[in-house]
C-alpha cells in the first residue's frame, strides 16, 4: 500500500538574509504572513525544483505537493532528508523556530510568525508526495457540510476496489467520510488516496471504549476490559475497554499516532467515548461500568476512596445512600474521559506531535429527555464543555442517542431539541464548529427515506451545525428503495469504457454484455463487447470498435445487490429499462 509522506520544511527567507536595514523601532510592521514560498533541492536550479506552496483556505496551513518520481521517470522520490523552503517575510519579521539549513523532512512543524510588533500567527509547513489534490481545501471539507460515515468491514464494500467505493460517495454529493476502524491495525491506506484523488476529506474514527476486534493486540489486552453491570446485555462482539487502564490509552496513543504519521487522515476522531450506558431505569438495571479493577484502582489512587456500591441498597456507600461519594465518582469518571483524550492527542508522541497539522474531533451524545445534559454527565460520563475546553478540538460532534434514533416517527427535526448540548459547548468556545449525526437504519422499523436524510442535512444547517453526516452510508432509504442508474461514463487510457452507477450493483445481471446497447445519432451501432467487469458500482466495458466521438450507452435489466445489504430480505432494485448514458 502506498504510503503518505509529511516534510517538515526549513525555511530559508531571503528578506531576512538579504536586508540590513533595520526596522524603524518607533514603527513595527504588523504584518506575520509568508509570501512567494516555495520548496527548493539542494543541488538543483530553482527553475528544476521549484514547487510552489499552497495555502488552505483557513489560512492555517501551506501545502507542498510534491511529484511522488524526481526528476521524473527516476523511480525515486525527493529525498526528504534535504529539503529547504525559500519564502519572503516582511523586514522586520522572524520566524521560531529559524531553521536555515536542510532538515530532515519525515513530520510536519508548526511554525510561529512573528511580526515586528510581536503578533504572531502559527502556520502548518507541509510537504506531500502521494500527488493529493492540491486545488481542494480538505481541510475545509472535513469541517463543513454534507458528510457520511462508512465502515469498510461490512459486505458492501468488500471484493470491490476503493476507486469504486471512492467514486460512489463521490457521486453521491458527500465531501468527507468518517472512516470507522472497527480494528486500528486493519486499514486501507488505498482507500484514503482514492477519497483524496476525488477531493474527499477523510477522517480516521476510532472507538474510545472498545472494540470489535482485538486481532492483532498485545499480550495482556484482556487486562485493559471494563467490567460493568449486567455483562450479558453488551452487544454481541464488542468489548468494553476502561479510560482508567494506563496500558490501554498508551497502545491507543501509540498506535493512532502511527496511523496518521503513515496515512494521509485529514483528522481524527475517537467515537461514542463514554461510559455504558444510559440507565434509563436505574443503574442497578443497565449496563453500567466502569466497576472493575483499573476504575477502582485509579479512583483509590486518586481520592483514597472505594468506589460505590451500586447493587446493594443496605450498604452504607450504595450510591443513592452516600451522595457524597456518587458526586465525587461522578466527577471523577468525567475527568477519567477527558485525561484519556488529553493524554492520547496532546500527551508526549501523541497524535498532535506526529501530526501538528491534523485535525482533531471531540465527540459527545445529543438526546431529547428531560434533563439530559446533567443526565448524561452523571450516567456516562459525558461534558462537552468539559472535554472541548481541556482537549481544544477543531470541531465537536453530536452523536444521536439511541432512544431518538431507534424512533419510527422520529421527524428530522428532533435535532432542535439538542439545543441545550449545542450551547454547552458554544458557551465556552463561541467560534467552535459542531457537527451532528443521526442513524440512516440501523434497526429495520426506522430505515430513513432519502427525503428525510435531506431534510435532516437542511435543518441542521440552518441549526447553525457546520457539518452532518448519517450512520452508516449504504444502511438507509436510499439502498432498499431507489433503483440502480447509470450516471456517467468515461473512456479510459486503454480504450475500455467506465459506466458509474448511483449504487452497488450485481455482478451478473452487470456483466451480461446483452444489456448493453450502443447508439449513435439515434442508430444502434454493432459493439463487440470482449470482457464486461463488474467493479462495485462501475462497470467496465472492453472492446476494440467503440464509436469515434460522442455516443449514448442504454443499458436494462440490471439489479443491485439485496445479499450485500444489512438486512437482506428485501427485494433488488432493477434500472429502469433503457436508462442512457453518455460517452463523451
Amino acid at each position: 500500500m502506498k504510503l503518505f509522506t509529511i516534510a517538515i520544511i526549513s525555511i530559508f527567507f531571503s528578506g531576512v538574509l538579504e536586508s540590513c536595514v533595520k526596522p524603524d523601532p518607533a514603527k513595527p510592521n504588523d504584518q506575520n504572513q509568508l509570501s512567494d514560498i516555495w520548496i527548493a533541492v539542494p543541488g538543483k536550479g530553482v527553475a528544476e525544483t521549484k514547487f510552489n506552496g499552497v495555502v488552505n483556505a483557513s489560512q492555517d496551513t501551506i501545502y507542498f505537493n510534491l511529484p511522488a518520481e524526481f526528476p521524473f521517470g527516476s523511480g525515486k522520490g525527493i529525498d526528504l532528508t534535504q529539503v529547504m523552503v525559500r519564502a519572503n517575510i516582511p523586514v522586520d519579521a522572524r520566524i521560531s523556530p529559524s531553521l536555515a539549513s536542510p532538515q530532515d523532512l519525515s513530520n510536519p512543524l508548526r511554525v510561529q510568525l512573528i511580526a515586528g510588533n510581536g503578533i504572531s500567527k502559527s502556520v502548518v509547513l507541509a510537504a506531500r508526495t502521494n500527488g493529493i489534490n492540491p486545488d481542494v481545501d480538505f481541510r475545509y471539507n472535513a469541517l463543513n457540510g454534507r458528510s457520511t460515515k462508512i465502515d469498510p468491514s461490512y459486505p458492501y464494500y468488500k471484493n470491490r476496489t476503493a476507486e469504486s467505493i471512492a467514486d460512489e460517495i463521490a457521486l453521491a454529493g458527500y465531501q468527507a467520510v468518517h472512516y470507522m476502524v472497527v480494528n486500528e491495525l486493519e486499514v486501507r491506506s488505498d482507500l484514503v488516496d482514492a477519497f483524496h484523488q476525488r477531493g474527499i476529506a477523510v477522517w480516521l474514527l476510532v472507538f474510545g471504549n472498545g472494540t470489535y476486534s482485538a486481532w492483532g493486540f498485545p499480550a495482556g489486552w484482556e487486562n485493559w476490559k471494563m467490567q460493568v453491570l449486567n455483562p450479558g446485555n453488551v452487544a454481541a462482539g464488542f468489548t468494553y475497554f476502561s479510560p482508567f487502564s494506563a496500558s490501554y490509552v498508551a497502545w491507543k496513543k501509540s498506535v493512532l499516532a502511527s496511523l496518521v504519521s503513515t496515512i494521509p487522515f485529514d483528522g481524527v476522531e475517537i467515537f461514542e467515548p463514554f461510559f455504558p450506558d444510559f440507565a434509563w431505569n436505574g443503574i442497578e438495571n443497565a449496563i453500567y461500568g466502569d466497576i472493575g479493577p483499573n476504575a477502582q484502582q485509579a479512583f483509590q489512587q486518586k481520592h483514597g476512596l472505594s468506589i460505590p456500591n451500586f447493587t446493594n441498597p443496605a450498604d452504607p456507600n450504595y450510591y443513592k445512600t452516600n451522595t457524597s461519594l456518587y458526586n465525587t465518582w461522578v466527577q471523577f469518571r468525567v475527568d477519567g474521559l477527558k485525561d484519556m483524550h488529553t493524554e492520547i492527542f496532546n500527551g508526549a508522541n501523541g497524535i498532535r506531535a506526529a501530526r501538528p497539522d491534523i485535525l482533531v474531533g471531540a465527540w459527545g451524545v445529543g438526546l431529547n429527555w428531560g434533563g439530559a445534559v446533567s443526565l448524561l454527565r452523571e450516567l456516562q460520563g459525558l461534558d462537552g464543555a468539559s472535554l472541548v475546553t481541556a482537549l481544544n478540538p477543531d470541531i465537536y460532534f453530536l452523536e444521536t442517542h439511541w432512544p431518538d434514533w431507534i424512533k419510527t416517527d422520529l421527524t428530522p427535526g428532533y435535532i432542535t431539541d439538542y439545543q441545550p448540548f449545542f450551547d454547552q459547548v458554544r458557551n465556552v468556545k463561541p467560534n467552535l464548529p459542531i457537527g451532528i449525526q443521526t442513524d440512516y437504519g440501523s434497526h429495520r422499523n426506522m430505515i430513513r427515506s432519502a427525503s428525510w436524510m435531506h431534510d435532516f442535512d437542511s435543518i441542521a444547517t440552518q441549526r447553525g451545525y457546520s457539518t452532518s453526516m448519517g450512520y452508516e452510508y449504504h444502511i438507509g432509504g436510499t439502498t432498499y428503495f431507489v433503483k440502480p442508474k447509470p450516471v456517467k461514463a468515461a473512456r479510459q487510457s486503454n480504450g475500455s469504457i467506465i459506466i458509474s452507477f448511483n449504487k452497488r450493483i450485481d455482478a451478473t445481471t452487470g456483466g451480461d454484455a446483452n444489456h448493453y446497447v450502443f447508439k449513435q445519432n439515434g442508430a444502434v451501432q454493432q459493439v463487440n463487447l470482449t470482457s464486461v467487469t463488474v467493479d462495485g458500482n462501475r462497470v467496465i466495458l472492453q472492446a476494440g470498435n467503440f464509436p469515434a466521438g460522442s455516443f449514448e450507452i442504454a443499458v436494462s435489466y440490471i439489479q443491485d445487490t439485496p445479499s450485500l445489504w444489512l438486512f437482506t430480505d428485501f427485494p433488488a432494485n432493477e434500472v429502469v429499462a433503457g436508462s442512457m448514458v453518455t460517452v463523451p
